[in-house]
């Protein structure tokens, strides 16, 4: 057997003759196996193009490993301003005192009692944004864009004085100072100083109207007033003291320009009474009366 494989391995080589390769066993199936190998040709081999490929996939490596740096590095950014967004964050809740808030920039916020103010610190110096629930006066340092986002419109200034009243039936812009630009239900309104809109959510009614006085009469306990309409007084007297004031015996009254003490009922009816020469009566523990002096 041994002998067998020698000689066919000498035939496959070329050292045995045809006369000595006859006694091979299968010699003619191994003549067919030689002739197709021979036929068979080898791959080309081309060094530079093999070369060239394995640069490519390393340069393909190296930009995949730059890819990842990057994401590596845009994820740590976003997911620290994630962290200073939420950290940043500051939320005013105030019970049923007038409270007094001092924004980054200075601007001055005045929240009235049960409302609530939010906003972000870390970001403020990019983005002047409040959200509000309730009632506050905005006393606005200049610079950029100031907005206050309600849950029915949004407010747009620059620099400026003006309140905002956002509750579940009512929204409602004044305007002190400078000018300020209210966004509702697709719409847009610009107000200029003692201007004001109020939208009635409940009728869907929209009021623009013109006042004369420097602040809302909420702030302070004195408030000026420069010709307001007697009317518009003492609307303001009965939504500041949750009263009823006829003054149905008037005719024709002038405007009044005064101060009035807006923490006291009696004080400031007193001197309305005595700008008009006329007395006032209280009906019941809610309700008043202006009355001429001979019908008392």
């Amino acid at each position: 057997m041994m002998k067998e494989k020698l000689q066919l391995s000498k035939w496959i080589n070329g050292q045995l003759s045809e006369d000595e390769a006859k006694n091979i066993p299968d010699l003619a199936l191994f003549k067919k196996i030689k002739d197709y190998s021979a036929d068979l040709q080898t791959p080309s081999y081309n060094k530079e193009k093999v070369k060239q490929r394995i640069n490519s996939a390393k340069k393909n490596k190296s930009n995949l490993s730059i890819y990842i740096k990057v994401a590596a590095s845009i994820a740590l950014i976003l997911g620290i301003g994630s962290s200073l967004f939420f950290m940043g964050n500051s939320s005013i809740n105030t019970k049923n005192s007038l409270s007094n808030i001092i924004l980054p920039d200075q601007s001055n916020v005045h929240i009235q009692g049960k409302a609530s103010l939010s906003y972000n610190s870390y970001f403020w110096f990019l983005n002047r944004v409040v959200e509000l629930r309730g009632k506050a006066f905005f006393e606005v340092e200049k610079g950029k864009k100031f907005t206050v986002n309600t849950q029915h419109g949004k407010i747009e200034v620059l620099g400026t004085k003006f309140s905002v009243e956002s509750d579940s039936t009512n929204f409602k812009v004044m305007c002190f100072e400078g000018e300020v630009a209210v966004y509702f239900d697709n719409q847009k309104k610009v107000l200029q100083p003692n201007k004001s809109v109020e939208i009635d959510l409940v009728n869907k009614k929209i009021n623009q109207k013109n006042f004369n006085y420097n602040q809302p009469i909420w702030i302070n306990d004195e408030v000026k007033f420069n010709a307001i309409a007697l009317q518009d007084l003492i609307s303001l007297i009965s939504e500041q003291f949750s009263i009823e004031v006829d003054y149905s015996t008037l005719q024709n009254p002038s405007a009044f320009t005064g101060t009035l003490v807006f923490n006291n009922l009696q004080e400031s009816l007193s001197v309305i009474a005595s700008t008009y020469s006329i007395d006032i009566k209280q009906i019941n523990k809610n309700n008043y009366i202006f009355v001429d002096n001979e019908m008392q």
